[in-house]
């Protein structure tokens, strides 16, 4: 049974993956009367739980409403928490319910590293001080082909991101396989509604025709130059390394994110370059084989939605 302290249970968690529609998915199921989310989407609850003695205390306090553990299903939505498989197990019990978010690997990785040249964090910004004068899908290929071709670890870490199987497995060892739902962004799209059904009849709620919006924080936008990155990494690190307080003082955490998105609003630029055909091809090459054992993991085909 998962952890309890004092009257919270956490019963599912979204636990990624980034730029995979798990922002989508949080707009949707707050809306439910049987589901209570924690405020905000992202608690970042790994990132600071060893920072005090009762971790799951302070996260009580960041859901909305007094605890109401018989009417509702308690739930985080965090697209980070792919990586902590053992402290999920730990703190919430290896019979919590868990769903994975999945897109287009190659799809995702360009939208990550649109991410990242907004965040103004990461290795990244080393190529990006090297390269201003690119645009974004030329800095893209400079930096697939810094990893893929050249073998430069320094990049590695939004490529193993988008490595689903890899995460997948760790996960299987440890939770049983009728708690795992996964679900794919593109089918999402498809039949939005259908999709949705699915996960309330997985989390055991009643099916409730919900407004859905079909895209949420598509993140089309890069930071206006190298100089303005800069700028909003200081904001992003800051907020990151004081990640704890910001837990224990919520309104001094929203007055931070406040100012950061108001220097956002000068600091950011619409950005719908597509990456170009050759990096594509490329990027494929690379997830073939992942793209393949996830297939075989979930015993079936993916040619509709990811090799079409």
């Amino acid at each position: 049974m998962p952890i309890n302290y004092g009257q919270l249970q956490i019963d599912f968690v979204c636990i990624g993956f980034p730029k995979c529609g798990t922002t989508s998915l949080y707009s949707v199921l707050r809306q439910h009367p049987q589901i209570m989310l924690a405020k905000g989407k992202e608690t970042s609850f790994f990132d600071w739980c060893r920072q005090f003695a009762y971790p799951l205390e302070i996260l009580q306090n960041q859901f909305f409403d007094a605890i109401e553990m018989d009417k509702r299903r308690y739930g985080l939505i965090e697209s980070e928490f792919f990586k902590n498989a053992v402290d999920i197990a730990y703190y919430f019990g290896n019979d919590v319910k868990l769903i994975f978010m999945l897109r287009d690997p190659v799809e995702r990785l360009y939208s990550a590293f649109k991410m990242r040249l907004r965040q103004g964090c990461g290795n990244i910004m080393r190529l990006y001080r090297r390269h201003q004068n690119l645009s974004t899908s030329q800095l893209f290929k400079v930096y697939c082909n810094e990893f893929i071709v050249n073998k430069n670890r320094d990049y590695c870490e939004e490529f193993e991101n988008g490595d689903y199987i890899k995460w997948l497995r760790e996960f299987a060892e440890i939770f049983p396989m009728d708690k795992i739902q996964i679900v794919f962004l593109e089918e999402y799209h498809q039949n939005t509604d259908g999709v949705i059904d699915q996960i309330e009849c997985f989390l055991s709620v009643e099916e409730k025709r919900l407004r859905t919006r079909i895209v949420e924080n598509e993140g089309n936008s890069v930071s206006k130059n190298y100089y303005c990155a800069r700028l909003n990494g200081v904001f992003n690190e800051y907020y990151k390394k004081h990640n704890g307080y910001f837990v224990r003082y919520p309104r001094c955490g929203e007055w931070w994110i406040d100012r950061r998105n108001r220097v956002y609003a000068h600091t950011l630029k619409p950005e719908k370059e597509r990456m170009d055909s050759e990096t594509r091809h490329l990027c494929e090459q690379y997830y073939r084989e992942s793209k393949h054992g996830l297939e075989r993991f979930m015993d079936r085909s993916l040619n509709d939605i990811w090799f079409n």
